[in-house]
């Protein structure tokens, strides 16, 4: 702690000797000893190190006896997902997008039971001979994103390539569906169940160089759609003492998102500071996703929307949180554009946003996307939900991600460093005399450390203007409890820079 010369405000200028406050030294020891204590409170000039894990919400192969439902476990790999959840589950797939595009930050499956009466999806694949022969050449078929070339020989029937497209999907790894075949009519069945499954991608030629084989015409049809996501209301219980930076929901109806916000609201609260984020995606055309937008208010809910890719949108979810949390802990305040969404197909040309589609969007609460010239799909703003105060005012208080997440760092940073710095201190009014070793603060000094903190920070690019902070912080003792102080601060958040206006006059 910081250390102030003796005050003598005794009568008649008597001295006092200074008493040193031990935490483990004995004052009644005898044996001659020397006893030396080690006292880290004042090596915290580091900053806060979050390293708060993110939880992947999914399904599972309820087949899979050895699973524990609603229990987060640690996962390492795609693979390790795929061995514990079953193969093309949606926690299998929600692994290889994050593990795509993050391979640091610790990460946990949260595995949940298909509800009862859930349905799985189901599509057709009806392959016809308009005219003569089949010719040699590849089906390219693509299931959310990945391609399974079908090899197509000269003379097949019908029924001959629908057997040929159930071999080519059975057993590859992260395929969503299986497969069978009856006269040249191929159906597909999600593995999963839910309303979710509807979002799994199915269609052919997503490349430029991807040309049907001569004389083979297929029609894809929605046969029948998944119905009833799972409940996360005992997954939320179980997790009620668990803290996790950002949560992947996969589960983007109206129950399943406010139960999750609900819970994520309360611990935003100043009694519990378990702070964390949910990142999800929607599919759909600007009208609609501007419609489920503005339906929702909450800082701690970021929704990236997009439509017609061939990537599902839980992977979308998947991918963004693995970016976006690499980026945050390093630096909350850096905005997340330009981060890549590795593994992420990008939409048709035509089903891409243009620029003042992508702005009203962002007027509704839907985080926006970009495609560069090389088809990577990358974050053009991540921003949250909230977009009304409690008095239904339009507000930007909380408009880009990165203002919850520094004001989050920044109470971690000052709850963690005051309690590291005065841990078992006693607290008296400011103007008493302090011996030095005494283990004491007063109002003064706690008002001190956190304008010092307060530079630190300014350090780091996640404050300005300290002059001004410092002017209005306020620390006191409170006048009904004498072993609390209270604290007023109004930090100045640093900006993203997202838009220049320039004006440009020339002269002729």
């Amino acid at each position: 702690m910081p250390l102030e010369s003796p005050v003598d405000i005794g009568i008649g200028g008597s001295q006092i000797d200074p008493q040193v406050s031990f935490s483990q030294v004995s004052a009644n020891i005898r044996t001659p000893f020397v006893a030396v204590e080690i006292d880290p409170s004042n090596a915290t000039g580091g900053g806060l190190q979050q390293n708060n894990p993110v939880l992947l919400i999914g399904s599972y192969d309820n087949t899979i006896t050895s699973v524990v439902a609603n229990q987060p476990v640690q996962i390492f790999s795609a693979s390790e997902a795929s061995a514990r959840f079953g193969n093309g589950s949606l926690l299998h797939e929600l692994a290889i997008a994050w593990f795509a595009n993050n391979e640091t930050t610790p990460v946990y499956a949260a595995p949940v039971t298909d509800a009862g009466g859930a349905s799985a999806s189901t599509w057709t694949l009806t392959f016809t001979i308009p005219s003569g022969t089949i010719q040699n050449g590849t089906l390219a078929l693509y299931i959310n994103g990945v391609y399974y070339g079908v090899g197509i020989t000269q003379g097949m029937t019908v029924a001959q390539v629908a057997t040929a497209v159930v071999t080519a999907l059975t057993g590859q790894v992260g395929c969503p569906v299986t497969a069978s075949a009856a006269l040249g009519v191929v159906t597909l069945t999600s593995k999963g169940k839910g309303a979710w499954t509807t979002g799994i991608d199915v269609r052919l030629n997503y490349s430029r160089s991807d040309v049907m084989p001569t004389n083979l015409a297929c029609a894809i049809a929605s046969a029948t759609s998944g119905a009833t996501n799972p409940s996360l209301t005992t997954l939320i219980a179980n997790i009620v003492n668990a803290q996790f930076g950002f949560y992947v929901l996969p589960y983007t109806d109206d129950t399943n998102v406010t139960a999750l916000n609900t819970e994520l609201v309360r611990r935003w609260g100043a009694m519990v500071q378990t702070e964390g984020f949910a990142i999800a995606a929607v599919q759909g055309s600007q009208g609609t996703l501007a419609t489920y937008g503005s339906a929702l208010n909450s800082q701690m809910l970021c929704v990236f929307g997009y439509n017609n890719s061939p990537s599902p949108s839980y992977q979308w979810a998947a991918a963004a949180a693995g970016q976006i949390a690499t980026s945050s802990a390093n630096d909350p305040a850096r905005p997340f554009n330009t981060l890549p969404l590795v593994g992420i197909k990008a939409p048709p040309l035509a089903s891409q946003w243009t620029q003042s589609m992508a702005n009203s969007l962002l007027w509704d609460g839907i985080s926006t996307y970009t495609v560069d010239s090389g088809g990577t799909v990358r974050i053009q703003r991540a921003i949250t939900t909230y977009q009304k105060d409690v008095n239904g005012v339009e507000t930007q208080a909380y408009l880009d991600l990165n203002s919850p997440l520094t004001l989050a760092w920044i109470r971690a940073d000052l709850r963690n460093y005051l309690r590291s710095k005065y841990p078992r201190t006693k607290l008296a009014d400011d103007g008493i005399r302090i011996g030095l070793g005494q283990a004491i603060v007063t109002p003064k000094l706690v008002k001190s450390e956190i304008i010092q903190r307060a530079r630190y920070w300014s350090d780091l690019g996640l404050i300005d203007n300290v002059d001004k902070f410092s002017t209005s912080l306020s620390v006191v003792r409170n006048s009904s409890d004498a072993t609390r102080l209270d604290v007023f601060m109004a930090p100045s958040l640093v900006n993203s820079l997202q838009v220049v206006g320039v004006l440009i006059q020339y002269l002729l």
